[in-house]
């Protein structure tokens, strides 16, 4: 199974990192525009963000963020069996 992940990184803090999963039935294209809009460098804008919009900025500390794509394969997990010692 493949997932695509969108990591949206905060440019000063690591912990404001947060990373939103996809099936990778929804399509690359699809991604990408979605990272283009969240970061603010989207051409789907009509006027570009101003200065103190909060498009392309940190949710909590209002810094610069940046986007970055990646594929992964995530293998499927099997059902766990249970042992006689767990009875």
């Amino acid at each position: 199974m493949k997932e695509i992940r969108l990591i949206i990184k905060c440019s000063k803090h690591l912990d404001h990192q947060k990373i939103l999963r996809f099936d990778a039935g929804v399509g690359m294209a699809h991604i990408e525009t979605v990272a283009a809009i969240l970061d603010g460098t989207s051409k789907h804008y009509i006027h570009r963000p101003q200065a103190g919009s909060p498009i392309g900025k940190c949710v909590i500390c209002r810094e610069p963020i940046s986007t970055e794509i990646e594929e992964r394969i995530i293998a499927k997990r099997r059902p766990q069996e249970y042992s006689s010692a767990d009875s």
